[in-house]
């Protein structure tokens, strides 16, 4: 998804050997996708992130979950993925 909105790899940049991109994928979090393209909602970029998040408790657990995101934001709905302010509700 973040390669389809931004057209560039979200770790995969600058690295000329498999250990070195191993390493960036590891401990390099994606750029933030509203750097490369700014027609972005920041709630997108919000669900894009979360589903690369590299700890797995604070990613989607599920494609359901991702997919059920996606549906709420593309109907202009509160997204999951977004701490539930008072002020975003």
């Amino acid at each position: 998804l973040y390669k389809m909105l931004t057209g560039r790899h979200p770790y995969l940049e600058n690295w000329s050997n498999f250990a070195q991109a191993v390493v960036q994928i590891d401990q390099t979090p994606p750029r933030p996708f509203r750097e490369l393209v700014a027609k972005f909602d920041s709630d997108l970029e919000t669900v894009v992130m979360r589903a690369l998040e590299k700890d797995p408790k604070r990613r989607y657990q599920s494609v359901n979950a991702l997919s059920a995101d996606l549906v709420r934001f593309s109907s202009d709905l509160p997204i999951q993925a977004r701490p539930p302010s008072t002020m975003y509700q």
